[in-house]
């Protein structure tokens, strides 16, 4: 079969950093990533997996609340910073400079056409049977589709846990004993990046939670009755180095591979010429 297709969600503007390592992490997993914005979006049934990407928040008046003035976590101070910068390897600092350089430009807090166009991409995953990995914002979309809340600031959270804002791997989280995220990763916990201010409430209907770090904080959410229904509220695309970051994307590719098998063998032409899915 050729590479499978991998629609990645991105917003119009800005994000160039997230779609580019993204599409690397795709790419070396053997698949082809395809991206969508609100003013240009293939037809999902192009691609055979969809990966909403991180970004804006999430419109709160989709999960019942009014918006809420941010809050700041508990950043990881300058100094601090500096030293966890020197002790490690070229490509965590590269990976860094090069998000914070195609970041200048301050990207708006909510973006309500980028809500409408990934929720419908993930309710016509579902309906599919398509492999969907939901990151950072994206897992929290997914969450809210599922009829599920957010948390709009997660700072009070942190008031004795540490909550380092880097995009290097210093946050501890733990995988949650049983979670099928065990398969993709085999650790009981592992250090991950953190570049989020919200995080999921009420979880939605048919998820669990497979992840949480210090502070009790959901970390990854699953659907454990799909081949491939998964969110991680971090950002496996800023982290090629690592194998079990890397891994997400296999197994996202694997089973993309795997439904485009399917798709393939239920295609029947109808008699207007048209594709019709069974």
């Amino acid at each position: 079969m050729k590479r499978p297709v991998i629609l990645v969600s991105t917003p119009d503007a800005g994000g160039i950093a997230a779609w580019w390592f993204i599409k690397l992490g795709v790419a070396l997993a053997g698949g082809r990533a395809l991206r969508a914005t609100p003013a240009k979006s293939p037809p999902l049934c192009t691609a055979e997996g969809l990966i909403v990407s991180g970004g804006s928040d999430v419109f709160p008046e989709l999960y019942g609340q009014q918006p809420q003035q941010k809050k700041k976590t508990g950043i990881l101070p300058p100094r601090h910073l500096l030293k966890r910068v020197a002790g490690s390897v070229i490509l965590p600092v590269f990976l860094f400079l090069l998000r914070r350089l195609l970041s200048l430009k301050q990207a708006p807090r909510h973006d309500r056409p980028r809500d409408a166009l990934e929720m419908s991409l993930i309710t016509q995953a579902e309906t599919l049977g398509m492999p969907v990995l939901g990151i950072c914002r994206g897992m929290q979309l997914i969450n809210v589709v599922r009829g599920g809340s957010l948390h709009q600031s997660i700072a009070d959270f942190y008031e004795d846990v540490r909550h380092p804002h880097t995009v290097l791997p210093h946050k501890r989280i733990f995988i949650v004993k049983g979670s099928h995220l065990q398969s993709f990763f085999p650790y009981t916990s592992l250090k991950v990046n953190a570049l989020h201010h919200q995080a999921v409430d009420r979880l939605g209907t048919g998820l669990s939670v497979a992840a949480r770090d210090e502070a009790g904080v959901t970390q990854a959410i699953i659907d454990e009755k799909k081949p491939f229904f998964v969110g991680v509220q971090w950002h496996p695309e800023y982290m090629p180095q690592h194998n079990s970051q890397r891994s997400l994307f296999t197994c996202l590719v694997r089973h993309a591979r795997n439904y485009g098998r399917y798709k393939e063998n239920h295609e029947t032409p109808a008699p207007d010429g048209k594709q019709d899915n069974r």
